[in-house]
């Protein structure tokens, strides 16, 4: 019964932190602290730092592909938020015993983070819904995962604060791969 009241009250901290973050971002109040970070050393802290939550589905997050030295002008806290949410959810949705792939790539003026998943991909009908608040498959078996269905939407709100984009790609049956573009950092002072 403990494990019972502390598994809900965990899950009710979480609603309520997406909801005011949301509720933040709506209001033009969310406060980013950016700042020149080199986007790799972060995505390797991500990995570090949400492994417990890859193997209490027994999924581990392996970095595949890194640029050395790419610099972005970003709130790190707000982007480790990002990697928190797509990772949570590509563990969720990966086969126990999986392997969760991340990869930083350069795409011209961007640095791209990607991170691919072989689950069983999105369904068609919910694709287009995805980034929605409160979005959730009507797919059983998705609805079993659990998660606030606010995630994705917080993560697309803060990645376009950046001046960024974020998307997917999918194919059933044979994984998602979720990822974002910043731009890359050239050493002038950016806006916040």
């Amino acid at each position: 019964m403990i494990d019972i009241a502390n598994r809900n009250a965990e899950r009710l901290l979480r609603l309520i932190n997406d909801i005011l973050d949301l509720q933040k971002i709506e209001a033009g109040l969310l406060q980013l602290n950016k700042q020149p970070l080199a986007l790799t050393p972060l995505i390797r802290q991500s990995l570090e730092t949400n492994a417990g939550y890859g193997e209490k589905y027994n999924v581990t997050f392996r970095l595949t592909q890194a640029l050395s030295a790419t610099w972005v002008y970003a709130d790190s806290d707000r982007l480790l938020q990002v990697m928190a949410n797509l990772l949570s959810n590509a563990a969720k949705f990966s086969p126990p015993g999986g392997t969760v792939e991340v990869s930083v790539l350069d795409q011209q003026q961007h640095a791209q983070v990607r991170v691919r998943d072989h689950g069983p991909g999105i369904p068609e009908a919910f694709q287009q819904c995805i980034f929605q608040k409160f979005a959730q498959s009507t797919d059983p078996e998705s609805r079993r995962k659990g998660g606030t269905g606010l995630g994705l939407n917080i993560s697309q709100q803060i990645i376009e604060l950046h001046d960024g984009q974020i998307g997917f790609e999918t194919q059933q049956g044979e994984g998602t791969t979720f990822y974002f573009n910043l731009p890359v950092w050239n050493g002038k002072a950016l806006s916040s």
